[in-house]
């Protein structure tokens, strides 16, 4: 059984899946298009043909299928503007129910919960939270972050008087995260904004990673400083430990949550390396010279 914050950050994050651009997101990639590569179709028009884009199963998703849709050279580095977010993206409400049924379910089984602090509608209000323009956490939610959320939205509704059954969880998540991290050496990383910056050696290893994930053998564990300090890669190394203990298990290839992870993997893998990662390395070099 995968950890309760694998399966956790997975479910939120898959949020993003059927994601699409909310009207602030639609109007920014629209003024880029016209003022960078001339962009001739009217507003409208061009909503319309981003709807067809994001209709798209987000791992078909491409530049070359953005510049056939939008009849322009859309460069590597600039496909990253079609990236969505939690902070800019639409998420139907139904989605976001549908998730947190499963939530609910996940908690349930794992934690002793009042009835009242356990409901799908609570869940959905703690979801909702992170879909909203003022959210600092793009792209990754963490276990602590919904942790937060939960707490704030029962605080609202009924004080104080549920808060300690949800405290009680923080240290069975940060023991979990001790287990995950025996043994193991986590990396390093610069990170600078919304980018997420990696050395050679970094990239070298997420290539690795998603090498062997279609191969189906035991990940790579990276050899370096034990302190992760960006949360994508921390997010990574995560995963990495929890496939190389399923894969380990002899009916690990019978199990929905080894698909799950698999999928997670690859996504992650696949946002780490995607568009601008070589000046990501250019960039992160440049810092260390300058330090």
């Amino acid at each position: 059984m995968l950890p309760v914050r694998i399966r956790l950050e997975s479910t939120i994050s898959s949020l993003l899946e059927k994601a699409l651009p909310n009207d602030f997101q639609k109007f920014k990639i629209y003024k880029h298009f016209v003022r960078y590569y001339e962009y001739k179709g009217d507003y409208f028009a061009f909503c319309s043909k981003l709807f067809e884009f994001y209709e798209m199963p987000k791992k078909k998703r491409c530049d070359k299928k953005a510049n056939r849709l939008f009849n322009i050279e859309l460069s590597q580095y600039d496909y990253q503007i079609l990236g969505l977010g939690f902070h800019n993206s639409l998420i139907q409400h139904h989605e976001i129910f549908s998730k947190a049924t499963d939530i609910k379910w996940l908690m349930t089984e794992n934690f002793k919960l009042p009835d009242q602090i356990a409901t799908a509608e609570i869940f959905f209000a703690s979801l909702v939270y992170f879909n909203k323009p003022s959210n600092d956490k793009n792209y990754l939610i963490e276990c602590e972050d919904f942790l937060d959320s939960w707490k704030q939205v029962c605080f609202t509704r009924f004080g104080n008087k549920f808060e300690k059954y949800i405290e009680e969880i923080y240290p069975l998540i940060s023991k979990e995260n001790s287990t995950l991290d025996l043994n193991v050496q986590a990396i390093g990383c610069v990170d600078a904004g919304n980018t997420v910056q990696l050395t050679q050696t970094q990239i070298d290893w997420v290539e690795k990673i998603e090498k062997n994930i279609e191969k189906g053998i035991e990940l790579p564990l990276y050899r370096g400083p034990r302190q992760i300090e960006n949360p994508k890669l921390r997010h990574l190394n995560h995963h990495v430990i929890a496939f190389n203990k399923l894969i380990k298990s002899a009916q690990h290839n019978l199990t929905p949550q080894m698909q799950l992870l698999v999928d997670s993997l690859a996504a992650i893998c696949k946002e780490l390396l995607g568009p601008g990662r070589k000046e990501n390395v250019w960039n992160a070099t440049i810092k260390s010279q300058e330090s």
